[in-house]
């Protein structure tokens, strides 16, 4: 009859190898985990500011057309200001468009990286228009040409 000794009981224990394969796994899926995460942060991060970007000139566009179309003739077009002939002054400072009419001011903030340009386009057949350019900045705050957005505004009588 065998005895409690001879017989030997062994519960079934992971060796080292299998704790170390099912450690490895589970790093692997954590890395893959944060490694999406961290991706998907980034591209909500991007289209936020992308739809920030969009309501900036959405609102700047037709504050400029409005501005324009109620003060007529310009005396000055520059790169950085518009002088009409009323008096009322467009300019860009620092980061802020400021519109300036009867001695009130009002300044519309450009979203982080952007800068904007006037100039005077003359078409044969039509009025003279006031053109702002909206153009994005690098990282050393250098113009970036190929990435811009343009807004053309008229009024009758815009000089010549």
């Amino acid at each position: 009859m065998p005895t409690l000794k001879s017989k030997t009981y062994r519960k079934r224990t992971y060796t080292l190898i299998e704790m170390m394969a099912v450690i490895v796994l589970v790093g692997f899926l954590m890395n893959m985990a944060l490694l999406f995460y961290y991706k998907s942060r980034k591209i909500n991060s991007q289209y936020t500011e992308k739809a920030v970007q969009i309501k900036s000139v959405s609102i700047v566009s037709k504050y400029l057309r409005s501005f324009v179309h109620n003060n007529g003739e310009t005396f000055m077009v520059n790169p950085d200001k518009v002088v009409f002939k009323n008096g009322s002054v467009m300019a860009m400072a620092d980061n802020r468009l400021v519109f300036t009419a009867n001695n009130v001011n009002r300044s519309l903030t450009l979203p982080k990286g952007f800068a904007a340009t006037f100039a005077l386009e003359r078409n044969p057949e039509e009025p003279p228009c006031i053109i702002m350019n909206i153009v994005m900045l690098n990282s050393k705050d250098q113009p970036q040409f190929n990435k811009f957005t343009r807004i053309a505004a008229s009024a009758e009588g815009v000089a010549q």
